[in-house]
């Protein structure tokens, strides 16, 4: 879906927590779509992690079970975003926002 967006390019993907900090290490992207759910780092870890780093980078946090508490937490932190996988028709809307710097409602847990 993502590499279909005239616009954009992935340019890489990791397949834990450990390995999308080191990621973002070698190839600065201009957004990180990050899983909460991840093996030896949570994406809530790995997002602080990136963001002590490169406090400037938007990240969209995807989530299976995403409530008002964690898009609260993840604001918090810095994460630009939160999206239910429950709701992936948004994914690109949801990009698009937070490429452009929109900021999403208080409360909205899409």
């Amino acid at each position: 879906m993502l590499e279909d967006h005239v616009d954009w390019q992935v340019c890489g993907e990791a397949n834990n927590g450990v390995e999308a900090v080191k990621k973002n290490r070698l190839l600065a992207p201009q957004l990180i779509v990050m899983d909460l759910s991840m093996p030896y780092m949570t994406g809530i870890e790995a997002a602080q992690a990136i963001l002590k780093e490169c406090p400037k980078v938007p990240i969209l946090l995807l989530t299976l079970y995403l409530s008002h508490h964690l898009s609260e937490k993840a604001r918090d932190l810095g994460i630009r975003a939160t999206l239910s996988k429950t709701d992936m028709q948004h994914l690109v809307c949801e990009i698009e926002a937070v490429l452009s710097g929109e900021k999403l409602p208080e409360g909205d847990n899409r």
